[in-house]
């Protein structure tokens, strides 16, 4: 099943899919420039559906722009079937896609990985895999592929400003705790990789973007 037929099958919205399609592509970059051996397509795949519950927890009057063509009537009905469904909190929703979808116990493994809050367990992990996942969401701002630093700044402001989001705290000391650990993740994946950091930006993933895009996922419904 293509990754494009799974997110028309859930509704995901289409900044939603951007974002899943970049941070897949950084995963990717990483994946195949990593000095060791990676179950790259499994990175890949944990990538493109480690949001697809995310919309159980957006407040959609906050970005009136991305409910566009659509509009905000149309997206609340997809909000109110899709928590009634699955669940309210996006982290239980996208799990029980995931089992919905069979995508097998490694994928799911990997999905679970994902999330901010998770940043000093990451730091700490001896599975490659599941840190870069977690790292490439981190290098993935609304606008686009960024650095840490500015990752960093933007995360904080928005974090503030969403009081919907969970699991998160918006204590400046946990924030700096939690970005300090990414800082040690980003060290780790490097340490074993070909390319550099700073090699990983908007005009590196454009073309890998295209490649995930046609992505096959293999799923038992």
């Amino acid at each position: 099943m293509q990754i494009k037929d799974v997110y028309t099958k859930y509704q995901l919205m289409p900044n939603l899919q951007l974002h899943c399609f970049r941070v897949a592509a950084v995963a990717r970059l990483i994946a195949i420039n990593t000095t060791e051996t990676v179950d790259e397509d499994n990175i890949v795949a944990a990538a493109l559906l480690h949001d697809i519950g995310n919309i159980a927890k957006f407040d959609l009057t906050l970005f009136p722009e991305y409910l566009e063509p659509q509009g905000l009537q149309y997206w609340q009905r997809v909000q109110d079937q899709f928590i009634q469904k699955y669940a309210k909190d996006e982290h239980i929703a996208t799990l029980k896609i995931l089992e919905e979808l069979k995508v097998g116990v490694r994928i799911t493994e990997l999905v679970a990985g994902y999330g901010f809050g998770n940043a000093v367990e990451r730091s700490l992990d001896q599975d490659l895999a599941r840190m870069i996942g977690q790292y490439a969401d981190c290098r993935v701002a609304p606008a686009g592929v960024v650095t840490m630093q500015q990752r960093e700044n933007e995360g904080r402001e928005r974090y503030r400003k969403n009081k919907k989001i969970k699991h998160i705290s918006t204590d400046d000391e946990q924030f700096e705790r939690l970005f300090q650990a990414m800082e040690l993740v980003e060290e780790r994946i490097f340490a074993k990789s070909r390319i550099k950091p700073e090699e990983i930006n908007d005009k590196s993933v454009e073309p890998i973007i295209s490649e995930v895009q046609q992505f096959n996922l293999v799923v038992n419904l």
